[in-house]
């Protein structure tokens, strides 16, 4: 099923400017206007993008719930890194828990965003996930062709070839469609 993105406003909460860059033009790729995407302040400084994420992360969902009737979804991306249970632990900082019914949307690329980057950057290739580091394998000017692939094979020629967290992913976007 093909969720229609453009009706809805995003509030995006994510751990750099990499993961801006992808949220940026895959929702644009969809069809959401930039008005209607706001990104939350990154982190100043050094310091660790998944630790911010997960002290911004209920505070984010307060203000989305606040806020529930309007057409919004609150989407949230941070990397797995070597923790299989990373989602699950976000989602554990919830009181009450993610309800079915809500649009909160949480992405977790495992091992990090460039294993989705270099896989789709290359029209959709096996990647090893759990071992191996895509951050030197990916160049910064192949992003703008990888988001267009996922784009096209999330939402038109399938799935040839696509990360497991990948596909994760695209049954949290279907949380919209409900």
């Amino acid at each position: 099923m093909r969720v229609d993105l453009s009706r809805f406003r995003f509030a995006i909460l994510c751990e750099d400017t990499r993961h801006q860059k992808l949220l940026r033009l895959y929702l644009a790729g969809r069809g959401v206007e930039m008005r209607k995407m706001s990104f939350f302040p990154l982190p100043k400084g050094r310091g660790s993008g998944e630790q911010h994420v997960r002290e911004t992360f209920p505070r984010a969902v307060h203000t989305h719930r606040t806020r529930g009737w309007e057409n919004r979804a609150l989407l949230v991306m941070v990397d797995g890194d070597k923790d299989p249970t990373r989602k699950q632990q976000l989602l554990a900082l919830l009181s009450p828990g993610r309800a079915k019914e809500e649009r909160i949307i949480v992405l977790v690329p495992r091992r990090n965003v460039e294993t989705w980057l270099f896989a789709f950057s290359r029209g959709g290739c096996d990647v090893d996930e759990q071992g191996t580091d895509y951050k030197n394998n990916f160049r910064e000017g192949d992003v703008q062709q990888a988001v267009q692939n996922m784009v096209s094979q999330c939402h038109g020629s399938g799935f040839p070839s696509a990360p497991l967290s990948f596909l994760d992913a695209v049954q949290e976007w279907q949380r919209l469609g409900q």
